[in-house]
């Protein structure tokens, strides 16, 4: 088989194999994190709770030490707690013993739609354990 540059083509690699036209594209992905509250550029994300709830925040430096400097006087009089322990038995209640193949079986001859290699969603397993 011969393989041969296309005349008038010469971005992307695009070479010519017999009557099929083979494309080499690179693809060069760029995340920039900005600040949440000003829009400034090199922001660092930061997580933290209140109350119960998980957030994130995208900071600058500067944003970032201002809010620091706020928590700091609660910080040091409040009681660090760790996250609790994880139980043996698992969080939806059902059989760790169930075959999730079999609940992607049961699910897609029954109507519901799980893409291939997606998550089994809390209504499937119910479904399927009320069967």
């Amino acid at each position: 088989m011969v393989m041969a540059p296309i005349s008038g083509m010469k971005s992307y690699g695009q070479t010519a194999v017999g009557r099929r036209i083979i494309c080499r594209m690179a693809k060069t992905t760029i995340t920039v994190i900005t600040d949440d509250l000003d829009g400034s550029a090199d922001a660092q994300t930061y997580s933290f709770a209140w109350q119960g709830i998980a957030y994130t925040i995208d900071l600058s430096n500067q944003n970032f030490k201002a809010f620091d400097e706020l928590l700091q006087p609660y910080l040091k009089v409040a009681t660090k707690v760790s996250r609790p322990e994880r139980t043996s038995t698992p969080r939806s209640g059902r059989d760790s013993r169930v075959s999730l193949a079999d609940v992607r079986a049961w699910a897609n001859e029954n109507g519901f739609q799980i893409p291939e290699g997606g998550p089994v969603t809390a209504d499937v397993l119910s479904a399927f354990g009320a069967r």
